[in-house]
């Protein structure tokens, strides 16, 4: 069970990323507990960053069906604009690179959401 102390700990160490040695200073505990706690509540720290994250993403409406939203967008244009081309001047390779990058993107997401 967890005290008030190591709640404090998870909390400064995820949301706010304060160092040990700036913890241990703070909470007024020694560095060698405070590592001691790092390893404990390893998993503890790990979730409450993972729900930082996640408020950050949704807070910037950035999340990965806006992003995929966005990417298929983009491909679009890419799309459109390659077809505006008679392929005379060059820098079109690089519109076919940044196109099927986006595509690769595109299909990375759409299997990783299966």
């Amino acid at each position: 069970m967890k005290n008030p102390k190591q709640t404090d700990f998870i909390r400064m160490r995820a949301a706010e990323n304060k160092s040990l040695i700036n913890i241990a200073g703070e909470l007024d505990i020694d560095i060698n507990e405070i590592m001691q706690w790092e390893k404990k509540l390893q998993p503890e720290i790990i979730n409450m960053k993972a729900i930082e994250y996640d408020k950050i993403i949704e807070s910037k409406d950035i999340g990965s069906i806006h992003r995929f939203n966005s990417l298929c967008d983009t491909y679009k244009r890419l799309h459109a604009e390659l077809d505006k081309r008679d392929f005379t001047g060059l820098p079109t390779d690089k519109l076919y690179d940044i196109m099927n990058d986006a595509y690769a993107l595109i299909e990375e997401i759409k299997s990783a959401s299966k």
